[in-house]
């Protein structure tokens, strides 16, 4: 794929709602994309199910999303595509977003993924600056919430098609939870975003995406026991005590998202 070719979009949608697919084509005016028939839930066997997670550890909603994500990724590796922009079907995107999805001259060399939403939280985020055309490209240290936009290149997706091969939490905990400076696979954080979630950017209009629900919480209703329960108050102080450290090296902000620039 030349350097300077466009950036293959994929949009991650379920089979029954259409009513989304049309919104999100609306937002991406005559971009080409690429449909995902999104895996539901719903519908997963249960032999599936067993087969890659451990039982009621992650409901079926949690692997079908990751599993949809993942016939993305197998895709690329299947043809050999350099990298693509994944997209799933709540995203709200800026202005900018065609002139960087027509233009993959900005994209770093070897990167394995660039997450380009935000989730509006605070994030840990190198000092180190990339420019990439008006935006800059910063590492991302922490845990950043949400899937709904990124760019993965073919050695990003290959890797992450091994990281999902057994499943033991949400695909954003697989990605970002893990993440730190000094990780292996690095995840480079565009600033300012160049999409956002519609119930994270009008959480008291937008209806929840379906790609969201999939991704249930179900660790919530996990009873954590005495020992459990003693390590997490036994290690607080020390956690507490890394994360000032971390400032020194990092900085802590919410990553904006800015719909007309």
């Amino acid at each position: 794929m030349p350097p300077n070719s466009s950036i293959p979009i994929f949009i991650i949608n379920l089979d029954n709602r259409p009513d989304r697919l049309k919104k999100i084509s609306s937002r991406l005016g005559n971009l080409p994309f690429i449909r995902i028939a999104a895996i539901n839930g719903q519908n997963l066997d249960e032999q599936e199910h067993l087969k890659r997670t451990v039982k009621d550890r992650m409901s079926k909603n949690e692997i079908a999303c990751i599993l949809s994500h993942r016939l993305v990724w197998q895709k690329m590796a299947d043809e050999k595509m350099s990298y693509a922009c994944v997209l799933e079907d709540d995203a709200v995107l800026s202005s900018s977003f065609p002139n960087y999805i027509n233009n993959s001259e900005w994209l770093p060399e070897n990167f394995n993924l660039i997450r380009i939403e935000t989730f509006l939280a605070r994030v840990f985020l190198s000092r180190r600056k990339i420019p990439a055309g008006e935006r800059l490209l910063r590492q991302l240290g922490s845990m950043h919430a949400g899937t709904a936009g990124y760019i993965v290149s073919l050695k990003g997706a290959v890797n992450l098609l091994d990281k999902t091969q057994f499943l033991d939490s949400p695909l954003d905990h697989l990605i970002f939870k893990s993440t730190s400076i000094n990780s292996e696979f690095k995840v480079l954080q565009m600033c300012p975003a160049l999409c956002v979630q519609e119930d994270v950017l009008c959480p008291d209009t937008s209806e929840s995406s379906d790609i969201e629900e999939m991704r249930s919480r179900v660790r919530s209703k996990e009873k954590i026991d005495f020992i459990q329960k003693l390590w997490r108050e036994t290690k607080r102080p020390f956690m507490q005590l890394l994360s000032l450290l971390r400032v020194v090296r990092e900085n802590l902000i919410i990553v904006r998202y800015v719909p007309f620039v």
